[in-house]
């Protein structure tokens, strides 16, 4: 018997879930009354009879919620589904509109409130700088490659020649031979432990397999490792893995943008399609991963070996 449509929230974890008896692929609109915060993409993997999709909302964007609001979602055959409850995300502030108008956006990916960076003066040369300083600090670390431009910041950069508008970071990843997550998990730490004690200022605690690198007056450079499985011929990260061949990766390439030299991919436009599909010279402001049961376990994986290391560290 085949569900009907639902839609329902799991406030603990400021989660939307809707379930859509359609195999037809779309864009699913979140609003709040009639506030269009994001879209979503429909995702058919449920079954063959019906799919799913999923908001999750951040505290920056709760907190700026009305106290009282409707939360509805809009289908590609513009019917809706509605929330029976008020407020279901929690009360914020009202200042939601306030931020939009401001230039902000909401992010379909993690649910926050974000300033595009590239609208910022400066921020284009800035992050330039800051990536060639992470590039020289990594090329002291052993067992990596060089820092490469990646996911998003890769896409804006080969596609179009410059930053997405509407991205809300600068992605840089780096390879490091490891087969499993449990292995991955114990090259992060070394590349963290090397590069602070180099001296280099690391936040983010690397148990969602990347970590910042810091230089005084830039902004941070995000810094994702990756690892290449040849028993599964997968390219992965802390909790994505891309079918492809490691010498659509390796050895990296040297291109020039904004009349700076950065690292890309061997064969750059092959990974993109392999990454994001073959549709990736298309720009798709609402992407999203669709992540499976088998993505979910590679993350569980690497979390906790990262975080059992990082406990047996405090512990000695």
């Amino acid at each position: 018997m085949m569900p009907k449509a639902s839609i329902k929230v799991a406030a603990n974890k400021l989660r939307v879930d809707g379930i859509v008896p359609s195999t037809s692929e779309g864009l699913i609109g979140i609003y709040i009354d009639d506030l269009l915060l994001t879209k979503v993409p429909l995702n058919n993997r449920v079954s063959a009879d019906y799919g799913s999709f999923v908001f999750r909302a951040a505290k920056s964007l709760t907190a700026a919620l009305p106290e009282v609001y409707q939360l509805k979602a809009e289908l590609p055959d513009g019917s809706w589904l509605i929330v029976d409850e008020t407020s279901p995300l929690g009360a914020g502030d009202n200042s939601l509109q306030a931020h939009l108008d401001d230039g902000f956006m909401v992010s379909a990916k993690a649910g926050y409130l974000f300033k595009p960076p590239v609208d910022q003066p400066g921020w284009s040369n800035d992050i330039f700088d800051a990536y060639t300083l992470a590039q020289e600090a990594l090329a002291n670390v052993p067992g990596t490659s060089g820092l490469f431009v990646a996911y998003g910041s890769l896409l804006g950069l080969i596609r179009d020649g410059k930053f997405i508008a509407h991205d809300d970071d600068f992605d840089s990843g780096f390879v490091v031979e490891a087969e499993t997550p449990e292995e991955a998990a114990a090259k992060l730490h070394e590349v963290m432990d090397h590069l602070r004690a180099a001296g280099h200022t690391v936040t983010g605690n690397g148990h969602l397999g990347n970590f910042n690198l810091c230089f005084p007056d830039l902004p941070s450079v995000d810094m994702f490792l990756m690892y290449y499985r040849p028993t599964t011929g997968e390219l992965c990260s802390y909790n994505l893995a891309h079918k492809c061949s490691l010498d659509m990766m390796l050895p990296l390439q040297v291109a020039n943008f904004s009349d700076v030299e950065v690292l890309i991919p061997n064969d750059a436009k092959a990974m993109l399609a392999a990454t994001y599909g073959e549709g990736w010279a298309t720009p798709d402001p609402y992407f999203q991963w669709d992540m499976t049961p088998y993505h979910d376990r590679l993350k569980n994986e690497f979390s906790a070996a990262f975080t059992a290391i990082t406990n047996s560290k405090k512990a000695a």
